[in-house]
């Protein structure tokens, strides 16, 4: 009778070892799945901005399309997400809330009014430090953008 006492609660070990493996395996599948979903959204929300946007969007003022990728990225539920991922993806919209802000500064009209009223030199200056420090936002972005891709590969989400 002891031994069947002892094979019974070795399988009820078992049993709840199992369970335990499963848990963990469901709970790694929905992370994923959030993760996924999450870089789904971001993935569309460039697309439809892109194709609502024009020529003039792009080369004479950018901070109405940078505001709406800004307000779709903090439109996106992270929710179910791991700690590590939300952080990251918050970093990444606050990096693109910074570029809206220089958008905005320097951005069409203002951007050319800031330039005549400095005259002369001083408006190529101007242009100048408006396109560095656009540029360094953008860095900014590309460096935290793969800071999420590396939090969502680690989380096993294959990123291309």
């Amino acid at each position: 009778m002891l031994m069947g006492l002892m094979f019974g609660f070795k399988c009820l070990k078992a049993y709840q070892a199992d369970q335990a493996r499963q848990k963990l395996i469901e709970e790694q599948q929905r992370i994923v799945k959030e993760i996924a979903s999450v870089i789904e959204q971001y993935v569309q929300l460039l697309n439809k901005v892109n194709k609502e946007s024009g020529v003039l969007d792009y080369a004479w003022n950018q901070s109405t399309m940078v505001g709406k990728i800004v307000d779709g990225l903090r439109a996106i539920d992270t929710s179910g997400c791991p700690d590590d991922f939300r952080s990251a993806f918050s970093s990444f919209a606050e990096a693109w809330e910074q570029y809206r802000k220089t958008a905005d500064k320097y951005g069409g009209m203002k951007g050319l009014l800031k330039g005549f009223s400095l005259r002369g030199k001083a408006a190529g200056l101007a242009i100048s430090s408006g396109t560095a420090e656009a540029g360094a936002d953008f860095d900014e972005i590309t460096r935290v953008g793969r800071q999420v891709d590396e939090c969502a590969r680690r989380h096993g989400v294959n990123v291309e």
